[in-house]
């Protein structure tokens, strides 16, 4: 029998790092429920709100394969629906808009926005006297609803939102916070937003401001004029201030206590279970080989697995995939981590080295029930469903277990254009706590290659398909052909005008960037910020070089010596552009940036 302890050691969802409020959040709802379940008629609504409200939150900060939202959707309606105040209706309407948006129900999330927006204007026009949390939410509705218009591709209807409603002198004085967010969303940067955004943010280093429109406002909150002035003076081309904007940013969201998610120990509980098991000779070690190989799971080939880390070329790979007239993209968030628990205790209770037993099947079979809900009526012929929740990395031994036949897709980036990517993007604390900090991000990427080694030990050959974003950029058409053979699809030209299609939308960093053909703009982006970049790749030294070798790019090892990651090349502050900058990296990013000019806001 496999130890009870190390199994129970698995209950743990990897990558996806729970701090203590994620605990308190649950127990939260627990006690919310049970209040709800006994309050008298009148106090229903309030009782409702607040467990809403709570589920709302706890999806945001650890994600489950949405399992709370429709519930909270419910209880957001069901509010809406009984109160007779308008105002109180345009909250709970817009609060709904915000929980679908997130849950990537881009049609849900419109009518309820629509709808919150229209009850907006109507009180706001009203006169002067207007409830401040009111305000907020009708602002807030506005920038959602740029969001719902990123996510379905039209950058120019987004950004007019956003330049004609958030980033105005009068929503700064009244929203400050959303002012920031709205900055830090704009699909393109000139000069002139660079110069606002700074007199905006004040003083460089100043993580406290007691003067100036962002003053008391919370450090997650500034912290996205400092994203906005990153990518503003990125653009300009004025790489060491953007740098400096975007350490600052980081800093202001960092999670200090989040710590690695217990990385390196998890690896360890899963090769002790996995590895340790596989080399054994003894009747019990070759069912459980069987076991992982699928023996027991069921043959279907619905679900298509993409793996990997974030910012790796993972949301290009389900586009082209969505593209596919056999296939639909459920984005991110799948349904597979509720359904662990109930797996792992199916193998400690050793039920299914019983003969003829089906218990895995009907975990399996509970999944496609799941994943095939969430499948439009329009789309119900499909024969694949794309899961892209990426920490199932960790998972896919289970994954072989319950899905022998599913395609499993492993991407894979320059680790350094990786690590960069990670860094710049702010994930919203949606279960990524540890982008906001260099040394993390870098652990992360090692700690997944490693778990990537141990399927590639433990699983057949050729179970886990790599596909290289590289590759991909290089040549899109054999790229593709290669994708849909190893997930058992026939060639469908029309995965060559995958950012053409509107068949979904795509609420991910990477919304406006899979609307767009292909292009390798964004290959080597790291080498633009290698002087300060640099130290933190250190441990990734190894990994850049066998990755390079391996998909035919340019050697970064001028970038990497010992002189760069010691800091000699880095620049000293206040100096734009100047020598100390390495020549190389300079010379290729002039390069790039010559050949495009439009090559920065997309370029990550």
């Amino acid at each position: 029998m496999l130890c009870a302890c190390i199994l129970a050691a698995l209950l743990w969802q990897a990558g996806c790092q729970r701090i203590g409020s994620v605990t308190e959040l649950q127990d939260s709802v627990a006690r919310l429920e049970r209040e709800l379940a006994r309050a008298p008629d009148a106090d229903r609504p309030a009782a409702s709100l607040r467990l809403a409200l709570a589920l709302h939150q706890l999806d945001s900060a650890a994600p489950d394969g949405r399992s709370r939202v429709p519930r909270a959707a419910e209880l957001y309606r069901a509010v809406a629906r009984g109160t007779d105040d308008d105002a109180g209706r345009a909250v709970e309407l817009g609060n709904l808009g915000a929980l679908l948006l997130g849950a990537e129900d881009a049609e849900g999330a419109r009518a309820a926005l629509t709808e919150s927006q229209a009850l907006c204007r109507g009180l706001l026009d009203g006169g002067p006297s207007r409830p401040v949390t009111l305000e907020e939410q009708c602002t807030g509705n506005e920038f959602n609803l740029a969001k719902l218009l990123q996510t379905l591709g039209d950058a120019e209807g987004a950004e007019a939102v956003l330049r004609s409603r958030l980033l105005t002198r009068a929503a700064l004085e009244r929203t400050p916070a959303l002012y920031a967010k709205a900055a830090a969303a704009l699909p393109t940067y000139t000069a002139a937003d660079a110069a606002a955004f700074e007199e905006v943010a004040g003083p460089l280093g100043d993580s406290s401001p007691t003067r100036g429109p962002l003053a008391g406002l919370e450090a997650y909150d500034r912290a996205w004029i400092h994203y906005a002035l990153f990518r503003a003076h990125r653009e300009q081309g004025a790489y060491e201030r953007a740098w400096r904007h975007l350490e600052q940013a980081n800093s202001l969201q960092d999670s200090k206590d989040a710590g690695d998610g217990n990385l390196a120990s998890n690896l360890q509980t899963l090769t002790a279970v996995f590895g340790g098991q596989a080399t054994g000779s003894g009747p019990q070690q070759a069912a459980w080989r069987a076991l992982v190989r699928g023996a027991r799971g069921t043959q279907d080939a619905t679900p298509i697995f993409i793996v990997g880390l974030p910012r790796s070329g993972s949301s290009l790979a389900e586009a082209i995939l969505a593209a596919h007239l056999q296939v639909w993209g459920a984005g991110e968030d799948g349904a597979l981590a509720p359904l662990l628990p109930d797996l792992l205790a199916l193998l400690q209770s050793g039920d299914w080295l019983r003969p003829g037993s089906r218990k895995v099947q009907a975990i399996a079979r509970r999944y496609l029930d799941a994943m095939r809900s969430r499948v439009p009526q329009s789309r119900k012929n499909v024969t694949h469903i794309v899961d892209k929740m990426l920490f199932n990395s960790w998972n896919l031994g289970f994954i072989s277990m319950l899905f022998p036949n599913a395609c499993i897709v492993h991407v894979e980036r320059h680790p350094a254009d990786t690590v960069l990517s990670c860094f710049a993007q702010s994930f919203e604390r949606r279960g990524i706590l540890w982008a906001n900090n260099l040394t993390r991000i870098v652990d992360q990427h090692i700690q997944t290659q490693r778990v990537m080694a141990l399927w590639e030990r433990v699983l057949p050959p050729g179970r886990v398909y790599r596909l290289r974003y590289e590759d991909v950029v290089r040549d899109g058409e054999v790229a593709s052909r290669g994708l849909l053979r190893a997930c058992g699809l026939a060639w469908d030209p029309a995965v060559l005008g995958f950012h053409a299609s509107q068949g979904r939308s795509v609420a991910t960093a990477s919304a406006l960037q899979v609307r767009q053909p292909l292009h390798a703009r964004a290959v080597g982006a790291w080498r633009r910020f290698a002087p300060w970049l640099a130290p933190a790749l250190r441990p990734l030294r190894h990994d850049v070089a066998a990755y390079e070798a391996a998909a035919g790019l340019p050697s970064s090892a001028p970038l990497l010596d010992d002189e760069v990651l010691g800091g000699g090349a880095v620049q000293k502050d206040g100096v734009e552009g100047g020598a100390a900058r390495d020549e190389q990296a300079d010379a290729s990013a002039a390069r790039n940036e010559q050949a495009d000019a439009s090559a920065a806001r997309d370029e990550l």
